[in-house]
């Protein structure tokens, strides 16, 4: 929980805009917002999400995020798999 609280201070000191995360799990993501949301801290702004993924791996990515307000920012997106 410090890194959250450590971001989070960077985020009101002005030092940071955005928090985000790259290619985290389902699980990962939904750990994070339900630690930060306890905490009070500033939430996940966006998560690297490989696009050329499986598209069951898409398959929850794309509303998770669209449903908790988190970015995608995608990356290789003509990867082979």
């Amino acid at each position: 929980m410090r890194p959250l609280r450590a971001l989070d201070d960077l985020i009101r000191q002005g030092k940071v805009r955005y928090i985000g995360t790259n290619t985290f799990a389902a699980w990962q993501l939904v750990e994070a917002l339900w630690r930060q949301r306890s905490l009070g801290s500033t939430g996940l702004s966006a998560n690297t999400a490989v696009q050329s993924a499986r598209p069951q791996d898409r398959a929850w990515l794309l509303p998770f995020c669209r449903t908790y307000g988190v970015g995608v920012i995608p990356w290789a997106p003509i990867a082979e798999d």
